[in-house]
Formats: structure tokens, sequence, C-alpha cells
């Protein structure tokens, strides 16, 4: 027992201060999964942007809505950040995401050079016209005003859906690995 007026010297390993939340690996990867099909399961036609609303009172607002596209993927790569440090090692799985994730890489740049073309296939008046409705295309950029980049995310979104299911398949494999991994924050 420990005086007052003494310092007790504890096991650094062993200490855990008492306001920590302890987590273990399989409940974080567990929550993580349980958002990625959260935020798949939500219609992601919903391409965001700017929202104006009227209230009750007549009172003006704009709000902005997030693409679910991209709040899904962004979902994703942060479940393939916590598990990165595993799969990067095995070669089947590695393998497989890495040639999902250049080949989706592959079709932006496709998306791009289409719309570019597009751009390049109007005489000088059409791009003046389109130009005034915001509609100009720079090479190498997506014009949030025309579709091709719509095109694009699609094909993203059903990439990482199959990542996600990869990711899936993995986990359960080394799901007992992860069982004994807790982490204190």
């Amino acid at each position: 027992m420990v005086e007052d007026n003494e310092i007790e010297i504890v096991d650094v390993e062993n200490y855990q201060n008492p306001k920590e939340k302890t987590y273990n690996a399989q409940n974080l990867i567990m929550e993580q999964m349980a958002l990625c099909l959260k935020n798949g399961s939500v219609d992601t036609d919903d391409t965001g942007g700017w929202e104006a609303k009227y209230d009750k009172n007549g009172n003006y607002s704009k709000t902005y809505r997030d693409d679910r596209r991209k709040v899904f993927i962004n979902t994703i790569k942060s479940l393939m950040m916590f598990v990165h440090r595993d799969y990067k090692d095995d070669v089947f799985y590695n393998k497989k995401i890495d040639d999902k994730i250049t080949n989706i890489a592959a079709r932006r740049v496709f998306w791009q050079s289409e719309e570019w073309k597009w751009w390049e296939s109007l005489s000088q008046a059409q791009k003046n016209d389109q130009a005034k409705q915001n509609r100009a295309v720079s090479k190498g950029c997506f014009n949030k005003n025309l579709d091709f980049d719509n095109f694009y995310y699609d094909e993203e979104t059903q990439v990482y859906r199959e990542i996600f299911t990869l990711i899936s398949d993995f986990i359960k494999d080394k799901m007992k690995d992860y069982e004994a991994e807790v982490y204190t924050g």
C-alpha cells in the first residue's frame, strides 16, 4: 500500500490512463466495415452539390450535400489504410487491390481525354458558347458541369465495391489475428 507521501512505480507497459478507451483491432475494423456498408447502401446517384432551401418562415438557406459516391469511396480508403499493413504482405490480395487501383487511375485518364476530345471537336463559336455556360474544359481536368466526371465516378464506385469485397475476404481470413491486438487511445 502506498502512503500519501510515497510514489509508486508501476510497469510502464501495464499503465493505462483510466480515461483512455481500449480498442481492439477487430472492433475497429468491424466498425469501419459497418460504415462502408452504410455509406455503400445509400443512393449513390446523389452527386451532391449546393441545395437551396426555404424553411417554413420563408428564410433562404444554402447547404452543401456531399457526393455519396465520394463518401463511400473515402470510407473504403480509410478501411484500406487500417488493414494495409497486413494485406501489403499478402501477394494475392495486394496484387488484386493494386491492379484495381491502377485500372481506375487509367479510367480517370480515359474519361478526362474523352472530355478533352469532345471539347476539341467543337468549333470556336461552340466553345465560346459552352464557356459562357461554365462548361469550358481544361486538359487533364474534369468540368463538373459536364457528365464525363460522373461516368468516371460511377466506374470508380464500382471498383471500390470490388475492393471492399476483396478486403472483406482478406479480413475474414485474418480475423483471428486481429482479435489479439488491443489499442489504447
